[in-house]
């Protein structure tokens, strides 16, 4: 009788201790937020496994908070190019940004389209610029100015060009209409095509249509995109991987976090990036190999061809760097650093892009 007591007693003691703690979570609601849609690896990536991972960084440390989120992704909240407004005005906490669509508000992000056929590798493009963002005031102040706070970023796998005719050189695109995200539209300059800023959301039935003849993607879009089926010519141009994804937070809303539940999102954000480098890795062949099994045609330009389109072009880095000079942002050192990074990581850039 007395051990079916104390018995008792013990499990009505362990349930009060569980109600206890149950009553001491603490729970922040934050919503995120990307005009990607879920099929797309890196908003997949970010669902299924960046979120949940900040709940078991803030687990792991022993903290009583958690958060739970709002997911809004595939445009529901917010477009691509209407992302940094999102969660600039706090519209998301925290959200994914193209900074490829903001060359205006975010210039010096944008070194990475002044200066393409750089290098190939997602993981050393990743690496470079996240580096900058991390240590170099003057970027830090970009995001800092629009009331966001920068946690990570990471690059596309390289970029290349869908067409719906066959390009073998840069002499082949003259006359073509090319379309690129605004930042990139620069890579067309004194080829003979004409540049159409456009995104990913209607590409597939522009291309169709025929509002523009190819575009400057990576196999990773156009696979998802199933943009094969309209642009079955895969041109590996080698214009670069380059980073252009970045995850930030609004600064106010950040602000009002308790210091763990922060640094728990910076642990996830950081382990974040290096699963979607490995996954861009991994699955950069698996989407040529699907494009390849529904008929599309890949080809590569040969070293010499990228060259020549590389010198083809005017020096687009000087001119990139030079209006915001004149605007006392460090546009000439941005680029410096960027460059000899690059090449003291192994990378060997078709043009010195520091060079008049």
């Amino acid at each position: 009788m007395k051990l079916r007591l104390l018995g008792g007693a013990l499990g009505i003691a362990l349930l009060v201790a569980h109600g206890a703690a149950q009553a001491q979570t603490v729970t922040h609601k934050l919503t995120f937020a990307s005009g990607y849609p879920a099929a797309f690896a890196w908003t997949d990536e970010q669902v299924k496994t960046f979120l949940p991972g900040v709940n078991k960084e803030l687990e792991k440390a022993g903290s009583k908070h958690r958060v739970e989120w709002n997911v809004a992704v595939g445009g529901t909240l917010a477009t691509m190019p209407n992302m940094l407004d999102a969660v600039s005005t706090g519209l998301a906490d925290m959200g994914h940004v193209v900074h490829l669509f903001e060359p205006a508000r975010l210039p010096l992000q944008n070194v990475v389209s002044a200066a393409p056929f750089a290098t190939d590798d997602p993981r050393l493009a990743t690496k470079v610029l996240h580096d900058m963002q991390k240590t170099m005031p003057a970027m830090q102040k970009s995001w800092s100015n629009l009331n966001l706070v920068y946690l990570t970023s990471y690059s596309f796998d390289s970029y290349l060009l869908i067409s719906r005719r066959p390009v073998a050189s840069v002499t082949d695109v003259k006359g073509m209409k090319v379309a690129a995200a605004a930042s990139n539209t620069l890579w067309l300059e004194g080829t003979g095509a004409s540049p159409v800023a456009a995104t990913m959301g209607t590409a597939y039935n522009d291309m169709k249509t025929g509002v523009y003849d190819a575009a400057i993607n990576s196999a990773l879009l156009s696979a998802a995109g199933k943009m094969y089926e309209v642009a079955p010519q895969i041109v590996r141009t080698g214009f670069g991987a380059i980073n252009a994804f970045d995850i930030v937070f609004n600064k106010a809303s950040w602000d009002r976090l308790p210091a763990e539940v922060r640094q728990a999102i910076q642990r996830a954000a950081d382990a974040h990036q290096e699963a979607m480098v490995a996954r861009i890795e991994r699955e950069t062949d698996a989407a040529f190999e699907t494009m390849r099994k529904h008929d599309a045609t890949i080809t590569a330009l040969s070293a010499d061809e990228r060259v020549k389109w590389a010198n083809t072009l005017p020096n687009i880095a000087e001119r990139w760097a030079a209006p915001l000079e004149a605007k006392g942002l460090p546009a000439r050192e941005v680029l410096r650093t960027y460059v000899e990074n690059l090449r003291k990581a192994g990378a060997q850039p078709a043009r010195d892009w520091t060079r008049p």
